[in-house]
């Protein structure tokens, strides 16, 4: 295996796991404070992986919403 190729699997496994650990992150959301630490991580995350927790983050705002509207 070339070293671009180990770089290029790294990459992709790094930002895999970037990308779980802003899912989870976004699931436990239930505080400010975790929503802040999720806004802090969307930026390192690749485009469409930022764009599928930005759609996720509108949709639990707008469950959110519903709820304290229902209430």
């Amino acid at each position: 295996m070339t070293q671009t190729s180990k770089l290029a699997e790294l990459r992709s496994r790094t930002d895999r796991q970037l990308y779980e650990l802003v899912a989870r992150k976004l699931e436990q959301a239930r505080t400010a404070r975790a929503w802040d630490e999720v806004n802090r991580l969307l930026p390192y995350l690749s485009r469409s992986d930022r764009r599928r927790i930005e759609q996720r983050m509108e949709d639990l705002r707008a469950g959110s919403c519903l709820r304290a509207a229902c209430y």
